[in-house]
């Protein structure tokens, strides 16, 4: 996710799958990555 600008992945916590959307915002300058996490 550091080096992508915006992508999706999957990624497992205890036990439970999730997947997650992200995308790079910019806001006073600044770079920040917007994350929406859903549960599979």
């Amino acid at each position: 996710m550091k080096m992508e600008r915006r992508g999706k992945g999957v990624y497992r916590i205890f036990e439970t799958a999730r997947e997650v959307y992200w995308t790079t915002v910019y806001h006073q300058g600044s770079e920040m990555r917007l994350l929406l996490s859903v549960d599979l």
